[in-house]
């Protein structure tokens, strides 16, 4: 069998869909399970589930906003292990094999899960994880419905949770280009997508030009290789024609890198942001 790193782009693309039914299925039974009030979700889980994005998300990352750390990471353990959870997978082919903590701090916990399937090839492997620093954006989270098309995994029980609108979306994204010590293409692709479907939000985004210009760079100095394995395997099949080849991908950074200098040339920047 090969390994993860040597799947070809068809199975990863199988694997991908079903990461994003176990993260469906996740996300209803933190809802039903968790404070609301206690955690956020962010990045391209936010953007895939509340936002829209045609990016399928591999891993997904909240905000924790509660005061027990320990006590909250202990009920998302019990969700993880939960028969609901099981049964809502397990009605796909699906399996969720050895979910473990392979980080556990005061500021960060993280879940590493391996799924498995009737036609999985070597397991599709997924991350989830809480930052304890609080909400990295310029504004607090807000409630909302996941979209409609995520309701059939658990009818009835949609996931209904704390999230991020497009200018904190875009704080957050900005910032992970900025700051990532190693640069990652679906960055540049959820900025192209939050700059198309929300034209005002880079407006109201909280920004420091100094993290932006980094951002710049840093979306120049990305080759498409990466961007064509790691990116256009999770696109939703309808969109990825819109998005193959290098011509797009130059379209797509020149896109964000021309509307990133306007933002940096009318000024207007606020105070630095934390790492997103």
């Amino acid at each position: 069998m090969p390994t993860f790193r040597e799947k070809s782009a068809e199975v990863e693309r199988a694997e991908s869909k079903r990461l994003e039914h176990f993260q469906a299925a996740l996300l209803a039974v933190l809802a039903a399970m968790l404070p609301a009030a206690e955690y956020a979700l962010k990045g391209g889980g936010n953007l895939r589930f509340f936002l829209g994005s045609a990016r399928r998300s591999r891993d997904l990352d909240f905000d924790f906003l509660g005061r027990n750390f320990s006590t909250f990471a202990a009920h998302v353990d019990q969700a993880l292990a939960s028969g609901t959870l099981a049964r809502a997978v397990g009605a796909a082919g699906l399996a969720a094999a050895n979910p473990h903590r392979s980080k556990d701090t005061e500021t960060t916990k993280r879940w590493n899960i391996e799924l498995s399937g009737a036609d999985s090839t070597g397991g599709a492997r997924l991350k989830i994880e809480i930052s304890g620093r609080g909400p990295v954006a310029s504004a607090d989270p807000v409630m909302g419905t996941a979209r409609s098309e995520f309701g059939a995994v658990m009818p009835g029980r949609l996931p209904r949770m704390l999230h991020y609108q497009p200018p904190q979306a875009i704080e957050q994204k900005v910032n992970a280009l900025a700051m990532r010590r190693e640069t990652e293409p679906r960055d540049v692709f959820d900025l192209g997508f939050l700059f198309q479907g929300f034209p005002r939000a880079l407006d109201r985004a909280a920004l420091d030009s100094n993290r932006t210009q980094r951002a710049i760079n840093s979306a120049l100095d990305i080759r498409y290789g990466a961007y064509e394995k790691l990116v256009l395997r999770y696109l939703d099949d309808d969109a990825l024609p819109l998005y193959l080849g290098e011509d797009a991908w130059h379209d797509l950074v020149l896109f964000v890198v021309q509307s990133l200098e306007r933002r940096l040339t009318a000024g207007d920047d606020s105070a630095p942001t934390a790492e997103g």
